[in-house]
């Protein structure tokens, strides 16, 4: 499916807060968008903009970032990492340790957090 990753940050977007090129972070599958009612109430994990991500495979703003040509390329859940490179949105991208094995913690964006809520509730 493509929504489990992690990475090293190699460029950030105009006015991206808290990251910075060369950090580890691993790719969140619910972004917020920090502006919808949820959000505002401190419930970002029910963002009412993330089903826009959830459904049509685009970022938080409705647009995609992705090509080949003129066709556009959709993202799962905004992240996409069947590709080489991705473009997120920063609230998908969570730092770890720089020493953190890349290829284990990238699974702490689904199935370990989907693992965890299973067993804990």
């Amino acid at each position: 499916l493509g929504h489990e990753g992690a990475g090293v940050i190699e460029a950030v977007g105009p006015g991206v807060t808290g990251l910075k090129v060369g950090d580890h972070v691993v790719c969140s599958l619910s972004p917020s968008c920090g502006k919808c009612e949820m959000c505002l109430e401190g419930r970002e994990y029910i963002c009412q903009e993330m089903t826009k991500v959830s459904s049509y495979g685009c970022m938080l703003d409705g647009t995609t970032r992705l090509r080949k040509g003129s066709e556009e390329i959709r993202q799962l859940c905004a992240i996409g990492s069947f590709a080489e490179k991705m473009v997120i949105p920063a609230g998908s991208a969570i730092k770890v340790r720089d020493d953190a094995p890349l290829k284990t913690v990238c699974l702490i964006g689904c199935g370990v957090t989907t693992g965890t809520g299973a067993s804990v509730n």
